[in-house]
């Protein structure tokens, strides 16, 4: 209780700060969320594989604030066919030490734990209201599974991937994000979106499909057949089991156009 809460108030500490300090922050914990994943997969994290798979993650994450829309997605593209060649030299070089299904799996997790939190240091420096208002509403979410899930959860909502998650919480999730967006909405005193439709469309993506990167996160621990993703955070767990709601949704706002 006491790491999270410290490790929250940090957080969101560096949040209002906002600029290259927020940036910095999305990029360390871009890089640590992939070496979770390259620890969960088994591959030494001292591999020339995992250690430029760590830089590539940080050069998405960190050309934030010099870099956005079509200038971006060239840049992206660019960096991913240099990954992709990299990461095959370092499969021949290695004499298949460092094999292929290695690198397929940092590949696919630099494209998105990077993009996902280029995108996070995006909207922190463009908004800092809209991701405050992304980030409460997903910690709603959160909230609303747990404990109306463990008050009146009855039905399994996906029980071969997380026995615990209920219909019921789920649906208290989304009940929870829609009172406390509602809520923020009011105290700012501003619209942060062109409609109430908006809102409400906002909202519902964050919150369901927020769960849905959960339950990303939980099929991807229960393939490798661990409970936390990490123990940077003692009774938290890593930083792929915080962020694993908000790594998910945050590109299906940018596909939608609502997010840059």
């Amino acid at each position: 209780m006491t790491t999270g809460f410290i490790a929250g108030a940090m957080y969101l500490a560096i949040l209002f700060v906002g600029s290259v300090p927020f940036v910095l922050l999305a990029t360390i914990i871009a890089v640590i969320t992939l070496l979770e994943l390259a620890a969960m997969k088994h591959i030494s994290l001292r591999s020339p594989g995992v250690l430029l798979s760590a830089a590539f993650t940080a050069a998405l994450v960190f050309a934030a604030p010099f870099l956005k829309g079509s200038e971006f997605q060239t840049y992206f593209i660019r960096l991913l066919v240099l990954l992709v060649l990299v990461l095959l030299a370092a499969v021949v070089f290695s004499k298949n030490r460092f094999q292929i299904e290695e690198a397929s799996f940092l590949f696919f997790f630099v494209s998105y734990i990077g993009f996902s939190f280029y995108l996070l240091a995006q909207l922190r420096l463009e908004s800092l209201l809209l991701v405050l208002f992304v980030q409460i509403t997903m910690w709603a979410t959160d909230s609303g599974a747990y404990f109306v899930g463990r008050k009146l959860g009855r039905h399994k909502l996906a029980p071969h991937i997380s026995p615990n998650k209920t219909v019921e919480g789920s649906i208290g999730a989304v009940a929870a994000a829609f009172l406390v967006a509602a809520v923020f909405q009011f105290i700012i005193r501003r619209p942060l979106f062109a409609s109430a439709g908006l809102f409400v469309t906002v909202t519902l993506i964050i919150s369901v499909l927020g769960q849905v990167g959960d339950l990303a996160e939980s099929a991807v621990k229960r393939h490798f057949g661990v409970k936390d993703s990490g123990d940077i955070l003692p009774g938290h767990g890593g930083f792929f089991d915080r962020f694993d709601s908000l790594i998910f949704v945050l590109p299906v706002l940018y596909l939608a156009g609502m997010i840059s």
